[in-house]
């Protein structure tokens, strides 16, 4: 299967997704490895293109494996993307 088949394939997914569930937004995980750098930018560039009207956020999941040169603030910072501080409350004041 060639990249252009990959792509198609992907956004055949996605397309899916959208028609079934309808989502009021998008939200796709991003924890900074190289596959969820991919599964992101695809995402995004995806409902950026057929569903521009849709608001997107990108989480921010720290495993503490991620690789260095993919953490958030070289990768979406530079896409335009904002990123949301980890919650900084205590247990009790998130109860």
């Amino acid at each position: 299967m060639g990249k252009d088949d990959q792509l198609a394939y992907a956004y055949s997914i996605l397309d899916r997704a959208v028609s079934l569930h309808k989502p009021k937004y998008a939200v796709t995980f991003f924890s900074g490895g190289y596959d969820s750098l991919v599964t992101t930018h695809l995402t995004m560039s995806y409902m950026e293109r057929y569903y521009p009207k849709l608001p997107r956020f990108v989480a921010h999941i720290n495993t503490g494996i991620g690789i260095e040169e993919t953490a958030w603030s070289d990768v979406y910072q530079g896409e335009g993307m904002s990123h949301c501080p980890d919650d900084q409350r205590t247990e009790e004041e998130k109860v």
